[in-house]
C-alpha cells in the first residue's frame, strides 16, 4: 500500500482540476476519489495541512467560486431550498470561527470554518449542478463505484483477518480498513447501501440480474459495516430498513429480508448474536439496572459532564457566542456547536435541523417517492450520529447527507414550479 498516498494525491488533483472547469464533473469525481483520499489522513503536505484537510478546503472553495461567478439561472443560490436559514447558519459559522481564530489561533479557526462550511457546500452543490435526471443517475452510479474501494478492503479483512490499524470497541477488534476510525468505513459502507437502494428503486425495476448483483453488493457492504462495530451504524441501518420498506409499502421486501436475516443470524448465531450482545452489553446493563448510566455510550457521559462543567464556567459572552476554542472531540454534535457558537449558534443549528426535517416530512405527506424517502434516510443517519458523534466535523459525510437532502427538496420545488405553483408556497 506504499503507492496509496501517491494515488490519493494524484486523484485529489484530478478531481480539483475537473471541479475548476466543470462543477458537475468535478463533484462526481470528488465523491469517487474521496474514499481513497481519506486513506491519506496522516499524509502531510508540508504547509501545516494534511491531504484530507486540503481536499476539504479546495473543494468548497471551487464550489463557492462557481456559486458566486459562474452559476446562473437555475443553478444560482437564489433557488436553493431553505436558503435563508442556511445563510444565517453560514454567517454564524463565520462569526464563531473568527472568535476561535482570535482566542485559539488562525489555523484552528480555519479548521472549524471549513469543516462546517462543507455542510452548506454539500447542500447547495448537488441540487445546483446535479439536479437533472441524467445527473442523478450518474451521481448514484459514482457513489456505488466509490464504495468499491472501502467495501473491497473490508471484505479482504473479513476473509483474511488482516489489520492495518488496530482499534477496539467493547473488547472487539474493529475492521476499519485503511482509515483512522470506524466512522469513516461505516459511513462509506452505508453510503454504498444507500446508493444501491435508491438506484435499484429508480432504474433497475424488472432487471433481475442487476438487482441480484446490487443485493449481493449491499449485503457485503452491510457485513463490512457490521465488523466496524458501530452502535449508531447498526441503529441507523435498522431504522433505514423500516422507513424504506414501510413508507413505500414494500411488505414483501420486509418479509423476505427479515426471514433472510433470521436464517443468517441462526446459522451464525454463536458469532453474530454474541458480538451484538457484547457491543450493546453496557446499554443492556443500564436497562436492566445492573450498570450505571454513565457506562453506556462507551463512557461518553463522563466526557459530556466534564465539558458541560467547563461550559458553565464560561463568561456570559462565551456562553452566548462561543467559547473561543474547538470542541471537535465532543462526541456530541450539539455540545460541539454549543462550544463553537454558544447558545446563539446552537439555536440556529437546531432551527436548521428542524426546518430540514419539517420540509422532508411535508414532502412525504404530499407524495411518497424513492427520492423523498432517501432524503429521510439521510436525515435519520445524521440525527442518530449527532447524539454520539460530531458529523458536522466530517466533510465527506456532509457532502453526502446534505447533498442528498438538498437534491430531494430542490426536485420538489422544481415540480411545483413546472405546474405553476409558487415555490415559496410549497
Amino acid at each position: 500500500m506504499f503507492l496509496l498516498p501517491i494515488i490519493a494525491i494524484l486523484a485529489s488533483i484530478v478531481a480539483t482540476l475537473a471541479l475548476i472547469f466543470s462543477p458537475a464533473t468535478g463533484l462526481l469525481l470528488a465523491f469517487l476519489v474521496r474514499p481513497v483520499v481519506d486513506t491519506a489522513f496522516d499524509q502531510s503536505l508540508g504547509v501545516g495541512l494534511r491531504l484530507t484537510e486540503a481536499f476539504s478546503v479546495v473543494v468548497p472553495c471551487c464550489i463557492f467560486f462557481h456559486m458566486l461567478f459562474t452559476a446562473k439561472g437555475s443553478s444560482g443560490l437564489a433557488l436553493m431550498p431553505l436558503r435563508a436559514i442556511w445563510l444565517i447558519w453560514v454567517a454564524d459559522v463565520i462569526l464563531f470561527s473568527v472568535i476561535i481564530m482570535v482566542f485559539q489561533g488562525p489555523m484552528d479557526g480555519l479548521n472549524v470554518l471549513f469543516r462546517h462550511l462543507n455542510g452548506f457546500m454539500g447542500f447547495y452543490a448537488i441540487q445546483a449542478f446535479l439536479r437533472e435526471e441524467r445527473d442523478l443517475r450518474r451521481f448514484l452510479l459514482f457513489l456505488i463505484l466509490a464504495g468499491l474501494f472501502p467495501v473491497g478492503v473490508g471484505v479482504y479483512q473479513l476473509v483474511t483477518g488482516y489489520q492495518w490499524h488496530a482499534t477496539y470497541a467493547e473488547g472487539l477488534e474493529r475492521n476499519i480498513g485503511l482509515y483512522h476510525s470506524a466512522i469513516i468505513v461505516r459511513y462509506y459502507s452505508m453510503q454504498t447501501i444507500f446508493a444501491l437502494l435508491l438506484f435499484s428503486a429508480l432504474y433497475l425495476r424488472g432487471a433481475v440480474v442487476f438487482n441480484i448483483a446490487a443485493a449481493i453488493y449491499g449485503v457485503l457492504s452491510a457485513a463490512v459495516m457490521f465488523k466496524a462495530y458501530s452502535k449508531s451504524g447498526m441503529a441507523t441501518l435498522a431504522l433505514w430498513f423500516l422507513a424504506w420498506t414501510l413508507l413505500q409499502k414494500k411488505f414483501l421486501m420486509l418479509l423476505i429480508t427479515s426471514l433472510a436475516a433470521f436464517v443468517v443470524a441462526a446459522y451464525y448465531s454463536s458469532e453474530i448474536i454474541d458480538e451484538i450482545l457484547q457491543i450493546f452489553g453496557k446499554e443492556i446493563g443500564v436497562m436492566e439496572g445492573t450498570m450505571k448510566t454513565e457506562r453506556s455510550f462507551a463512557g461518553r457521559w463522563y466526557l459530556w459532564q466534564r465539558l458541560w462543567a467547563e461550559w458553565e464556567n464560561l463568561p456570559v459572552l462565551g456562553k452566548l457566542f462561543g467559547a473561543g476554542r474547538t470542541a471537535l472531540g465532543a462526541h456530541n454534535d450539539y455540545l460541539q456547536i454549543l462550544f463553537h457558537g454558544g447558545i446563539v449558534g446552537l439555536g440556529i443549528y437546531v432551527l436548521l435541523l428542524f426546518s430540514v426535517g419539517q420540509r422532508i416530512l411535508r414532502d412525504l405527506m404530499v407524495r411518497v417517492d424513492p427520492l423523498a424517502v432517501a432524503a429521510l434516510l439521510a436525515f435519520i443517519m445524521w440525527m442518530v450520529d449527532t447524539l454520539g458523534l460530531v458529523p458536522s466535523a466530517y466533510s465527506g459525510y456532509q457532502w453526502f447527507v446534505w447533498g442528498v437532502i438538498g437534491l430531494s427538496l430542490r426536485k420538489r420545488l422544481d415540480e411545483a414550479k413546472s405546474v405553476g405553483v409558487n415555490p415559496r408556497a410549497v
